[in-house]
């Protein structure tokens, strides 16, 4: 059985926390230092130019779980990268909705709703995006 010595571990967390802020840090550096991309293909771009300079092969992407699959295929494709794509921001049902239907939960899910038609309109720009982006041959 294996047993950690203590304050190794802590120890490799710090070191791994401080690599990635030097890293955060560098990119941030390096993307003020340049002009504001306008799209996530001119991100892609110039992240890929930036990580050819600090020699850097392999970047996290941070994105929306919506954006994802639009900006990992852009990514991927224009950056030179290899991507490891970090999903957040997960758009989720209100907690009271979970469990079992009640008569008043399924007609209230009958009724038309703001926050439905909002989901619906980012899911529809994305992928959307995501075929506009393949035509063009970005992703």
């Amino acid at each position: 059985m294996y047993e950690s010595t203590p304050g190794v571990a802590a120890k490799a967390t710090l070191i791994l926390v401080d690599c990635l802020l030097g890293v955060l840090i560098a990119a941030v550096i390096g993307i003020e230092a340049k002009e504001k991309a306008a799209t996530t293909a001119e991100e892609a771009r110039d992240i890929g130019q930036l990580a050819q300079e600090q020699g850097w092969r392999t970047v996290l992407l941070v994105t929306s779980a919506f954006h994802l699959p639009r900006s990992l295929a852009t990514f991927e494709k224009r950056s030179g990268l290899t991507v490891i794509p970090i999903a957040c921001d997960f758009l989720l049902p209100e907690r009271q909705r979970f469990g079992r239907p009640t008569p008043g939960s399924v007609v209230q899910d009958l009724l038309p709703d703001a926050g439905a038609l909002y989901l619906s309109s980012v899911a529809l720009k994305e992928h959307l995006g995501l075929v506009l982006y393949r035509l063009k041959g970005w992703a």
